[in-house]
């Protein structure tokens, strides 16, 4: 695994990672009514840093996305395998919880599927699918931009988790005192 890989574009890039993650977001954004993509895509952000903070963790975000089609795969090496297990786990996981929370009426609070094991299983999901990226193509620069964009996704989470509190009120805030923010112990 090298800091910075080879750069250059070709067949056998990261960038089949790249379109699957895209095609499938796309894939399932239109198979969901619109009223939910709307609020799935609702930017709770109020305060400045709030804001900056979003700026920058989409920046990261699309950096990760489109840096992987000019990172060459080595196929058959345990970094692509592995990487590419990750990402299948990831991407799974990241469609259940989105139908999840399709599924769910908007005047409640998500708390049905993958929903009870982390109050935020559509941004576990999207990083364990996009850490997979970095793993199969062996670029700790992916690997690096995925987890400084989760760090920064921490203070949009915190302002979704406001933005819930407001909507919903006790049974949000009973929901938070049973499930984590992330996955487990997080």
């Amino acid at each position: 695994m090298k800091l910075v890989p080879e750069f250059q574009l070709g067949l056998l890039n990261g960038w089949w990672f790249s379109a699957a993650y895209v095609a499938i977001n796309i894939i399932v954004m239109a198979a969901i009514p619109k009223g939910v993509v709307k609020r799935l895509t609702t930017n709770p952000a109020k305060t400045p840093s709030e804001k900056l903070s979003m700026k920058i963790q989409m920046i990261l975000f699309f950096s990760v996305v489109i840096y992987p089609i000019f990172v060459p795969l080595k196929i058959g090496t345990a970094w692509f395998w592995s990487g590419l297990f990750i990402f299948i786990i990831g991407m799974i996981a990241y469609v259940v919880s989105v139908l999840n929370f399709a599924a769910t009426p908007k005047d409640q609070p998500v708390d049905r599927g993958l929903f009870r094991i982390s109050r935020n299983p559509i941004h576990v999901s999207s990083f364990v699918a996009l850490l997979g990226v970095g793993i199969a193509t062996a670029s700790w620069v992916i690997i690096s931009a995925n987890i400084i964009e989760q760090i920064m996704m921490h203070k949009t989470t915190l302002a979704e988790e406001r933005f819930c509190l407001e909507k919903y009120g006790d049974s949000y805030r009973e929901y938070m005192g049973k499930v984590p923010r992330y996955f487990l112990f997080f």
